[in-house]
Order: structure tokens, then C-alpha cells, then sequence
């Protein structure tokens, strides 16, 4: 939605008007809720197999930013950000945009996902360029990371879908940042200093967060997001920083266990152990969950090894989460590994 003319939204457009894999066709286009209207907004001649996604406007209206990428490219392998400045006629209340400008990415190469602005004049998003997917930032002067050093660590999952925010801004001039990142597949915090490249890392082991999505700011010191927990229902929640170390207190709004399901006892939840399997071929990375159960004693046979449960994660993108399972956790309380 159009930060000054509410009426107007920036929505992605896919035309079936020619109805196969072939022939859709991908756009960016003006919802005009007055009049009941959509208008072309960026397309291209040759819209075969090009996608869009996160079309953001900066804080005054006056600068599109979007992700852009094209079979067979997804976004998380060549994923580019453009940007344009905007133009509002007031006569037909419509928006038109100037030349577009690519500001970050590479087809096949380099993914830039996550656009949102910090101010008028400046832009962040994740790029991976550097070999993992941390912060940059874009001015009309250049583009550049944030971080002073980069981090092995990505600060975004994959955008299988729209609308999930890695990072939010906790003051209006956009000078910080907090970020999620990831490390042995679990969410880590951090508070991100832009003007100067310093971070963070928030202590969230009291409530052991080990997924967290959709950040957003509600003050200079406070931001919600949803999380899942290894050793509790996933929950909608709020976070507060105080002082200097913006020491985190987290505060559950909405927990997402029915009011009439019964928690699961504290002395039976098996938690994620993180593993790096050494093997001929390489590296397999596992999340262990070994039996637990106060009743259970183990096998009678001396040296035998409990049955363990293997599952494997789909898609090369994709991670086992570590949240509260009560699959795995059936089993690990009945004396399985998993």
C-alpha cells in the first residue's frame, strides 16, 4: 500500500489470460481501490518465466523497491532487487515509475532477497554474496554489507513465501536492526548497529527460541515475532530491550496449544542435540533427540543401542526443524532414539 495514497497498491500480478506453463505471464501492477481499477505497473515485452515478489515502497511514497528473478532461477539462487523512483499523478490519481535500477543480485549467481527501506534514501536486504545470506545496504551513492565482517551465518531462510520479514527496524532512522540468523538450524538474535557494522547476539536461552519469524518493530526497544520452542507450543510474541546491552525480556501473547490440550510433562521432552556426522563422502548434519522417560530404564541386554527413528528432511533448501514435535516425541518417551 502506498504510504501516502492509500488508495493505491502495488500487488503482484499473474496473468492467465493465456492459460499454460508457457504462456502466464508475471507482472507488477497498481490496484486502484477508489475506482476499482488494476494498471501495468513493471513489466517487461518478454515476460516469459520471470517472477516477482516484495514490492516495497520507502517511508514517502517516492521509491519502489522489488525482488525480481527468471526460470529457471529461484529466488534464492539469482534473485535481483530493483528499484525506481515513483511518480503520482494527482489528476488520475495513478502512479507511473522512472527507469528501474539493479541494485543487488545476479541471475544464477548471487541471491538478494528481503528488500525494506530504513529511510528514503536508503535500502537493506540480505544478499549472499559473500557465501552466505547476510545484511546490505543500498544508498543512491553504492551498495554495500552492513556487517563490518561478514558472518558464516545466513540472516534469512529461503523465501519459499511471501510476507515472512528476517529483520525489522527498531528505530525510525533505521541506524539498528534486530535479525534473525542461523546457526546449527536454530534462530539466533541479534541487534544490528547499521551505521557502524557492529552486532549483537541477544541471550534467548530462557525461552529457547529455536525458529523465529515475521519480526516486526513496534518501538526503539521492542519487536514481536512468532517462534517455536524445542520444550514448548510455538507462540506469538512480544520482546522488550532495555539498557545499553538490550538484555531481552520476552513476554508470550498467544500460544498456539488449545486451551484444552494438556502440556506435556517437563522430565519427558527429549531436546534437539545438534550433530556433524563425519562420513567417507562428507559432513551429514543430523538434530539427535535421544530417549527419554523417568519410567524407562533401558534394554536388559548389556551394550545394546536403543532403535532409533531416521527421517530425512526434503529439498536441498530445507532444514529439520527443532521445534516442539509430539511425533518425536512419542517415541523418544517410549524409549526410541530419533
Amino acid at each position: 500500500m502506498h504510504p501516502v495514497h492509500t488508495d493505491l497498491i502495488v500487488a503482484i500480478l499473474e496473468d492467465h489470460t493465456d492459460d499454460t506453463p508457457q504462456t502466464v505471464r508475471n507482472s507488477l501492477c497498481v490496484i486502484n481501490s477508489t475506482a476499482i481499477t488494476v494498471a501495468p505497473l513493471v513489466c517487461t515485452e518478454d515476460a516469459q518465466n520471470e517472477f516477482y515478489a516484495a514490492p516495497t515502497f520507502s517511508p514517502s511514497g517516492d521509491k519502489l523497491a522489488w525482488q525480481f528473478w527468471k526460470h529457471p532461477d529461484m529466488p534464492w539462487e539469482g534473485g535481483e532487487i530493483y528499484v525506481a523512483d515513483v511518480h503520482y499523478d494527482a489528476t488520475t490519481n495513478s502512479l507511473t515509475i522512472g527507469e528501474k535500477k539493479l541494485v543487488a543480485g545476479h541471475a544464477n549467481t548471487i541471491s538478494a532477497c528481503y528488500p525494506l527501506w530504513a529511510t528514503n534514501d536508503k535500502l537493506l536486504f540480505t544478499s549472499d554474496e559473500s557465501g552466505f545470506a547476510n545484511l546490505w545496504e543500498y544508498t543512491q551513492a553504492s551498495t554495500n554489507a552492513v556487517l563490518s565482517s561478514p558472518l558464516r551465518e545466513d540472516f534469512c531462510m529461503p523465501p519459499w513465501v511471501l510476507g515472512n520479514n528476517p529483520f525489522a527496524f527498531l528505530d525510525e532512522n533505521g541506524t539498528k536492526a534486530i535479525c534473525v540468523a542461523w546457526r546449527d538450524g536454530r534462530s539466533v538474535l541479534y541487534v544490528v548497529d547499521i551505521t557502524d557494522g557492529s552486532h549483537l547476539e541477544l541471550d534467548t536461552k530462557l525461552f529457547d527460541f529455536v525458529d523465529i519469524e515475521h519480526v516486526h518493530r513496534l518501538s526503539e526497544n521492542a519487536f514481536v515475532f512468532t517462534g517455536l520452542r524445542s520444550n514448548a507450543p510455538g507462540a506469538a510474541v512480544l520482546c522488550t530491550l532495555t539498557g545499553s546491552s538490550f538484555e531481552p525480556d520476552f513476554q508470550v501473547l498467544r500460544s498456539s496449544a488449545s486451551a484444552s490440550s494438556t502440556p506435556l510433562a517437563e522430565d519427558i521432552i527429549s531436546l534437539p542435540r545438534p550433530l556433524t556426522l563425519q562420513l567417507a563422502d562428507g559432513p551429514v548434519y543430523v538434530v539427535f533427540y535421544a530417549p527419554k522417560n523417568p519410567k524407562y530404564a533401558g534394554s536388559s541386554i548389556p551394550g545394546e543401542k536403543p532403535p532409533c527413528v531416521v527421517g530425512v528432511h526434503g529439498g536441498p533448501t530445507g532444514l529439520e526443524g527443532q521445534g516442539l514435535s509430539l511425533l518425536k516425541q512419542y517415541f523418544s518417551s517410549r524409549g526410541y532414539a530419533w
